[in-house]
């Protein structure tokens, strides 16, 4: 059978996410959608670029196929991702992350889209929480036991609580967050209670680290996190990290850390976890976007 939607596929999600701007190409076999593949579209550096609706971590097609060989279904998939792209709007840059099971690689891959790789870390649902405990290590594990001498962790469903974290540990600075999107998405997950949020208050009452946790399709993200780094005593977030990671085994849920955006990021979140797992990148590119990328001396990425 076609694999379920992941989390971040799922159309309320990405409803919330995008706001009136998302938009969607769709396959029809016999008058049945069989493929649907959602984006959001703007211009940068005067390209017309199509990209995920914000803090959506992967997407790709979605399929909704009769239950059918392995061989066949292979087929169709590769079929029906082929008429998504032909169908999608005129663009410079097209790019989204899959994730490490999406079915489409292959697809995306024989419409001459370019391939890369981004790295998560995920536990399976059916790892030992002890396991983990012996796998992070002693350091690791005496930052964990010291911080829950001073630090305690709170669970709550406060968003604006989360969110004044950011505005504290950022200051005066500027900072990149959609704060309107931000809410969107935690009013949609906390009406359909699969979201949770995890800070760690020091001996003041002060909040010095926090995460947003979502989950769905039996997988618990790491989804949004923040820390005071002025305030925050060293491992606060190790702890909170340490406690999802419950939560979510507990609760019959694999972990994924969701990437991580920097080199220091990486090192913290293989601490957890023996080996990453790859997400995808599928990207289309013009020779007018190739050009301007080369023009401006910047990565494509």
């Amino acid at each position: 059978m076609t694999r379920p939607p992941t989390l971040f596929q799922e159309e309320w999600w990405l409803q919330a996410a995008a706001g009136p701007d998302l938009e969607q190409v769709e396959v029809k076999w016999a008058g049945k959608t069989v493929g649907a593949l959602f984006f959001v579209r703007y211009r940068r550096f005067g390209l017309r670029q199509i990209e995920m609706p914000p803090y959506t971590r992967t997407l790709g097609p979605v399929f909704s196929l009769t239950p059918e060989s392995a061989a066949v279904r292979a087929r169709h998939i590769q079929r029906v991702t082929a008429d998504l792209v032909a169908r999608l709007p005129p663009h410079d840059r097209f790019r989204q992350v899959l994730d490490p099971h999406d079915p489409s690689v292959f697809g995306f891959s024989q419409a001459g889209y370019a391939l890369s790789i981004e790295n998560t870390f995920r536990l399976t649902s059916d790892r030992p929480a002890n396991e983990v405990w012996d796998f992070i290590g002693e350091s690791k594990r005496n930052i964990i036991r010291r911080r829950e001498q001073d630090t305690c962790i709170e669970t709550h469903e406060n968003i604006e609580r989360f969110l004044d974290s950011i505005t504290q540990a950022f200051g005066s600075h500027r900072h990149a967050y959609d704060f309107v999107a931000i809410r969107r998405i935690f009013a949609a997950c906390l009406s359909r209670g699969c979201v949770k949020i995890f800070s760690a208050v020091d001996a003041a009452g002060r909040d010095v680290a926090a995460a947003v946790l979502v989950w769905g399709a039996g997988v618990l993200y790491f989804w949004l996190t923040s820390r005071d780094r002025a305030a925050a005593a060293a491992g606060a977030k190790t702890l909170i990290a340490w406690r999802a990671i419950n939560f979510a085994l507990s609760n019959g849920l694999a972990f994924d850390f969701d990437s991580y955006a920097s080199q220091s990021g990486g090192q913290f979140v293989s601490a957890f976890v023996e080996c990453p797992i790859y997400r995808p990148v599928v990207m289309n590119l013009s020779a007018r976007a190739r050009f301007a990328y080369a023009f401006r001396g910047q990565r494509i990425k």
